[in-house]
């Protein structure tokens, strides 16, 4: 809500150094990349979450919409 993208995006990646496999936080740091208009990067992140759970909620929705502003 408070649209301060710059600050969590370095949280989300060093969270998922330790975690990759946490496909949640790798969904979430997606859309957060999304709205901050790095979309080659949203896209790789959620390509990783469809790979290793292609029925992944919200997953397939959010890569079209990504592809959608590329």
């Amino acid at each position: 809500a408070t649209e301060r993208f710059d600050e969590a995006l370095p949280l989300l990646d060093r969270y998922l150094m330790h975690h990759p496999a946490d496909l949640d936080m790798l969904y979430t740091q997606a859309g957060i990349q999304h709205k901050a208009g790095r979309n080659a990067e949203a896209l790789e992140s959620v390509e990783k979450v469809l790979l290793f759970a292609p029925d992944y909620e919200g997953g397939k929705e959010l890569f079209e919409r990504i592809r959608e502003t590329t």
